[in-house]
């Protein structure tokens, strides 16, 4: 005959399974909810489908309005690097997309601005200043030349102290808030050219300084 006291221990075994399963599939559920909102960040950073449509009406409100403004400034100050093809500008549904050659901002192998690069980030600088309500990523990009120094042991390493150079000095140099600043450091793997020539390689070193109105996940 089962006492009142194992009764109560047989049930609590039973319900033992019953609940990991649960908490289990409650935290699957959370992690792909986390899953979707990085996707979705990636997606609005990096996926070229963001580009604005010149077909569309234009924008009307007050945080396009600053994108536009900061786009038309942009390209009349970089007017020299655009055609000379050491920097592109795009403008996007939702954000600004400034590309810098990394021969513009540092020497080989390194992640000190160069005296040249300090006048391109401060137009650059200048347009952020004026904006409110940004939320601003500085994406470091390398080829895929392995790098292997004492400071840098890989690309990963390199880029993202590009990346964090570029915020310090736009930081020391313009009154911004560091709160709107990201530094991403993406190595050699999202190149917008083949790697298989020096014009190519080129190309894809380069730091990205990405004018958003959405904010980081």
């Amino acid at each position: 005959m089962k006492t009142p006291t194992s009764k109560f221990i047989i049930a609590f075994a039973l319900l033992i399974p019953l609940c990991a399963s649960l908490y289990l599939g409650w935290r699957v559920l959370e992690k792909s909810g986390q899953d979707e909102v990085i996707e979705d960040y990636y997606k609005r950073l990096f996926d070229s489908s963001q580009k604005e449509d010149a077909s569309c009406p234009p924008a009307t409100t007050c945080e396009n309005d600053q994108l536009d403004a900061g786009y038309q400034t942009l390209v009349s100050d970089l007017e020299g690097e655009v055609a000379a093809k050491e920097v592109t500008i795009e403008k996007f549904k939702e954000m600004l997309s400034i590309n810098v050659v990394d021969e513009i901002l540092f020497d080989t192998g390194r992640a000190i601005i160069t005296p040249r690069g300090k006048i391109v980030l401060a137009k650059v600088g200048g347009v952020i200043g004026k904006m409110t309500d940004k939320h601003i990523y500085i994406v470091g990009h390398t080829d895929d030349v392995p790098i292997q120094t004492f400071r840098y042991p890989s690309n990963w390493e390199l880029s993202c102290a590009r990346a964090a150079a570029v915020i310090r000095y736009l930081l020391d140099t313009d009154n911004l808030d560091p709160a709107m600043f990201s530094a991403v450091g993406r190595s050699s793997y999202q190149p917008v050219s083949e790697n298989d020539t020096p014009e190519g390689r080129a190309r894809n070193r380069r730091v990205e300084i990405v004018i958003a109105n959405f904010s980081k996940f």
